[in-house]
């Protein structure tokens, strides 16, 4: 991971804005097995409301994260996420933060094992 300024942040937000997308490899190992170290990703604009499930990129205030929706706050705004790895759950993310949305699906299998995890973790 690399160290990203808010200025670098805000620029790249932009990028996303003007064009509806960018290409960028994501580094780290928190979204295996899905995604690999170093994988290239699309990162598109946000166009609808993000819901459980879905793969955000958002920047904690030093780096970018690509991690996955597991509850929405719809009074604060803001998004709890978690790696699919170690699963340890992110402090929540305020839509400020949130670059784009990943172009990764969630196999169905997938979405009924974390499920039924988060509940019992819950």
């Amino acid at each position: 991971m690399e160290f990203m300024s808010e200025i670098d942040f805000q620029r790249l937000k932009a990028k996303i804005h003007q064009r509806g997308y960018i290409r960028t490899d994501l580094r780290g190992t928190s979204m295996l097995p899905l995604l690999k170290d170093g994988q290239e990703v699309l990162i598109q604009k946000l166009t609808a409301e993000l819901k459980t499930f879905d793969s955000i990129v958002f920047w904690n205030g030093k780096v970018l994260i690509c991690h996955v929706i597991k509850h929405i706050n719809s009074i604060s705004k803001s998004y709890v996420t978690t790696g699919l790895l170690l699963q340890k759950e992110d402090t929540p993310v305020m839509e400020h933060q949130i670059l784009g949305q990943a172009t990764i699906k969630i196999p169905f299998f997938l979405k009924v094992y974390l499920t039924i995890k988060w509940k019992l973790k819950d």
